[in-house]
């Protein structure tokens, strides 16, 4: 007759309190690994919408400064009614009001309204009461420059012929506050911009 033998095995498996311990340790890990990612996408984020309003405020800085740069004459109306409305010539318009005077190829109009820029380079009879949500929606987006403005403020010191563009741009994440100054190269013969 044989005998077996059950050999002990020293073996000792994780105690209940332990397991429970080592989950607790894991989970506060987690939770700041969790945290330390989320805060870093967040701030990518941020500043991949920062570098778009820069890259934006850029492109417009340059279209506005050339308008205004070249302008022969700046002439506009701004209106704070219901929402803010600007209109800027920056070329002299004929007698009976259909075409650019002298048409250099330097005229541009520039078309602010609520929070859309919009600069034309040919001609259009447009008066401030013409510029409405259905007239700037039906424009090409080859004209617009940007749909984040936020805020704008556009004063023209007409014995410096120099206008002046604060503007803060806007998206979900992010603003940037900019001013531009610009003096024109052209001696102006009207350098202003009327509130109505």
């Amino acid at each position: 007759m044989k005998i077996f033998k059950v050999l002990k095995s020293n073996k000792k498996g994780f105690s209940l309190v332990e397991l429970i311990v080592t989950m607790a340790i894991t989970s506060v890990v987690i939770g700041i690994l969790a945290t330390v990612v989320y805060q870093g996408s967040r701030i990518s984020r941020k500043q991949n919408a920062v570098a778009t309003l820069a890259n934006e405020a850029q492109q417009i800085n340059g279209m506005l400064e050339e308008a205004i740069m070249e302008a022969k004459v700046i002439d506009g109306y701004t209106s704070d009614s219901t929402v803010y409305k600007a209109l800027i010539f920056t070329g002299e318009v004929n007698e009976d009001g259909t075409d650019w005077n002298t048409d250099t190829g330097t005229e541009r109009i520039i078309i602010i309204y609520d929070n859309y820029i919009y600069i034309l380079s040919e001609y259009t009879n447009l008066t401030l009461a013409s510029v409405t949500e259905s007239y700037v929606t039906s424009l090409s987006d080859g004209y617009k420059l940007t749909e984040n403005l936020d805020i704008i403020s556009i004063t023209v010191d007409d014995t410096k012929q120099l206008v002046t563009f604060a503007y803060t741009l806007a998206n979900d994440e992010a603003d940037k506050s900019i001013t531009l100054e610009v003096k024109a190269r052209n001696t102006l013969d009207i350098c202003s911009i009327t509130a109505e």
